[in-house]
């Protein structure tokens, strides 16, 4: 009997010592995602770089590239993954001039494309340019309203750029009016850490939602792993006296 007791005294105070364990790790997982917040918090208001570029479009072949309004990225200047969420871009919104919707009607009657572009390294004016176009005519028949998403990193660089409007079929003929006409542009941002430049499609809707699900699941067991793991140990340990009784009742009916 005084080992049988001794046993399980030692299987309690197991269970006790992994009980505090896992409220120890518990305080110490969100200690430190505190402070990961102030650290972001810091770095937002001390540690920001601000880059204006031109952004390009093409309206002729004869004419090629030309300034079309101004891109300005604001991101942190150490490229700390912990500050990668306060990346913004903004879009000057821009105006076609009497002269530009009169190229812009040929460019529709050619059946020709409307191009953008911007340089991929905000901080380098002679690195690779980023393009995206779409045909003209979805653009007019969408009343000149854009959508714009740009995929970039804390570091700077533009990786690419998904170029859409609401319209996606074009009507049998367009007729512009004359005289000035804005573009309205909607922007998005989307962050990548790091990896190769992406196609200028976005990624597909189903693929993306896989990679949403797995990300979740993943997160789900790296924060509560610990809680699993105890709860395993717990009822491992719970289960040892029941046995025992278990047995000596046995050897007391033989």
């Amino acid at each position: 009997m005084a080992p049988a007791r001794a046993e399980r005294a030692a299987r309690w105070w197991m269970m006790g010592l992994m009980v505090a364990m896992l409220l120890v790790g518990n305080a110490s997982s969100k200690s430190f995602e505190a402070d990961d917040d102030d650290a972001d918090e810091w770095s937002s208001k001390s540690d920001q770089h601000t880059a204006v570029i031109d952004l390009e479009h093409m309206l002729s072949e004869q004419d090629g590239f030309v300034p079309r309004s101004k891109l300005t990225y604001t991101g942190p200047k150490s490229g700390s993954l912990r500050t990668k969420r306060h990346v913004s871009v903004h879009v000057q919104q821009a105006t076609l001039s009497s002269e530009d919707m009169v190229k812009f009607q040929k460019l529709i009657d050619s059946h020709g494309f409307y191009k953008l572009r911007v340089q991929s390294d905000v901080n380098d004016p002679k690195s690779e340019k980023v393009m995206a176009s779409l045909p003209a005519c979805l653009l007019a028949a969408s009343n000149f309203h854009e959508m714009l998403r740009f995929h970039v990193d804390q570091h700077g660089h533009i990786r690419s750029i998904w170029y859409q409007t609401m319209v996606t079929d074009c009507p049998p003929s367009i007729k512009l009016n004359g005289g000035k006409s804005p573009i309205v542009t909607s922007l998005t941002v989307d962050m990548e850490s790091k990896g190769p430049k992406l196609s200028i499609e976005p990624v597909a809707k189903i693929e993306k939602e896989a990679q949403e699900k797995q990300q979740e699941q993943q997160s789900f067991f790296k924060k509560y792993w610990y809680y699993i793991l105890g709860g395993l140990l717990i009822m491992s340990l719970l289960s040892g006296p029941e046995d025992d009784r278990g047995r000596g009742g046995a050897r007391a009916a033989r």
